[in-house]
């Protein structure tokens, strides 16, 4: 029988570690708001894992929070059809968009998620979602807003996307 080669494992230098290790850092509670704002004025969505489970109770005050692990469990359990949970996400997205704050999503410590796949859907939460430059296309954006949701701040059809809107992964962090 032969034996199968192993994967070889190159070895990183410390420099291009250095640079992975610059994408993710520890961020003190009472700083989380000026990063949240420094990554919407960089383009980029960002991924938080808690590890003080205070995160959510600021998300709470300062985002729209979607507490999108309670909608997953319970289409798991049979309590509730995929395209109620996925209005419910998609109500938050339309109202962050238009207030131009974080949709905070939060998935607790649910670790198999597929945004990818079972929890996406065109006319409600789209994969484009996750493409910062694309989804701020009218087109794209417009796909999950609703006629009657199509008004500005005078009800005049004008739903326009603020450019302050960005999107948080929320996790609760639990150590191996």
């Amino acid at each position: 029988m032969l034996e199968q080669p192993k994967p070889v494992l190159k070895p990183i230098s410390e420099k291009d570690l250095a640079s992975l290790m610059e994408e993710f850092r520890a961020i003190p509670l009472n700083k989380l708001d000026s990063y949240l704002n420094a990554a919407a004025l960089n383009g980029k969505y960002v991924l938080l894992f808690d590890k003080t489970g205070k995160v959510q109770d600021f998300m709470n005050y300062k985002a729209t929070l979607k507490d999108f692990y309670k909608e997953v469990v319970n289409v798991r359990l049979g309590l509730k059809e995929k395209v109620d949970s996925m209005e419910e996400l998609r109500r938050g997205l339309v109202n962050a968009m238009r207030l131009g704050g974080n949709l905070a999503i939060n998935l607790d410590k649910l670790q198999d998620v597929n945004f990818a796949g079972e929890w996406t859907m065109d006319s409600y939460f789209p994969l484009s979602v996750f493409n910062y430059e694309e989804w701020r296309q009218d087109d794209k954006y417009m796909s999950v807003v609703r006629p009657e949701e199509n008004h500005g701040f005078q009800d005049e059809p004008c739903f326009s996307m603020h450019e302050k809107f960005n999107m948080v992964i929320l996790c609760l962090y639990e150590s191996d």
